[in-house]
């Protein structure tokens, strides 16, 4: 604040504290001189010592349950979708489709079954559906492999294009007559619906009849049943 001279007046002017004080003042003033700008900030100073840690919180509630372990697929090579362990046989008649739910972590290009017992005329044919929003249940048919001669034993293979993600995938025979394949053994522990494996059932795994020549564009639960015996189903990743 800028120093206000006072009036003074010989003979008339009185000394009194309050023009002294505003004399010393306007004094420290002068000697204190202006403000000047802010200086820039000096260096960090030495960190003190790191403080006693506090007490545990409280613990959050569980989270979701994750996901089921993927089919790892590289591209080019084959895989199972579910494990090879104790290996059989099942026969399927015609108009009836078993599949399971599983996880693909790469997109698929080629899908292959073993045939094991030969029988004229039949024909099988590798299809994939999507997955509903509660994992128990195929939807809409999103990949249909060729139809595969079964009247000749061994493997059978052919393109069929299936995204990463979950999705049902199993074999329909839509030919006439009956057919054989490799499957999963009694004894198969992987993904069992019962404990200990009972039959060789894979669990989120379905059975479906009256499904016809043609894989249906939408799932049809006729006849559905869930203790399924699931094919043995290679997958080659794209």
């Amino acid at each position: 604040m800028t120093y206000q001279r006072q009036i003074w007046q010989d003979g008339t002017t009185i000394i009194d504290a309050d023009r002294m004080v505003h004399i010393e003042d306007g004094i420290i003033t002068a000697e204190a001189g202006t403000v000047g700008p802010t200086g820039p900030q000096g260096p960090q100073g030495v960190p003190g010592p790191q403080g006693v840690q506090g007490a545990q919180g409280v613990a959050g509630a569980t989270g979701p349950q994750g996901p089921s372990g993927a089919v790892h697929v590289m591209s080019g090579y084959w895989a199972a979708v579910q494990p090879m362990v104790a290996l059989a046989t099942v026969t399927l008649n015609p108009g009836y489709t078993r599949l399971a739910r599983c996880y693909l972590d790469r997109a698929i290009q080629a899908a292959a079954l073993e045939i094991t017992t030969l029988l004229a005329s039949s024909l099988c044919q590798i299809v994939a559906y999507a997955d509903n929003a509660a994992g128990d249940m195929p939807q809409a048919l999103i990949a249909s492999g060729p139809q595969l001669d079964a009247s000749t034993t061994g493997w059978k293979q052919g393109a069929i294009s299936i995204p990463p993600g979950y999705c049902w995938i199993g074999v329909q025979n839509v030919g006439t007559v009956n057919c054989t394949w490799r499957t999963f053994g009694a004894s198969n522990p992987a993904m069992s619906q019962d404990f200990p494996a009972s039959g060789g059932a894979i669990y989120n795994a379905w059975q479906v009849l009256g499904q016809g020549t043609t894989p249906p564009s939408s799932f049809l639960n006729t006849g559905l049943s869930r203790n399924a015996v699931l094919p043995v189903i290679l997958v080659q990743g794209a």
